[in-house]
């Protein structure tokens, strides 16, 4: 895990970050469906704020961090939720 300074949980650098997106709602709201879990209430106006964030990411982790990151979006008939 990452810090805030960019650091990982043990002091070293992180050498490269991962981001798996999907930035469909719809497909989101669909998989926390289907897990059925109770606490997992969420709306799709906090989903879609979340894909904002994550839109970002990549430029904010490597402008402030250094941070290489490879970003891969998750296209639903290639990842279908467990």
């Amino acid at each position: 895990m990452t810090t805030s300074n960019g650091l990982t949980s043990d002091g070293a650098a992180a050498y490269l970050v991962i981001l798996l997106h999907t930035p469909d709602v719809n497909v989101l709201l669909r998989r926390i469906a289907e897990r059925g879990r109770e606490e997992e209430r969420i709306t799709n106006e906090f989903l879609r704020g979340l894909n904002g964030y994550y839109e970002t990411f990549d430029q904010v982790s490597t402008q402030k961090y250094g941070h290489r990151v490879l970003k891969e979006t998750m296209h639903p008939s290639r990842f279908p939720a467990r």
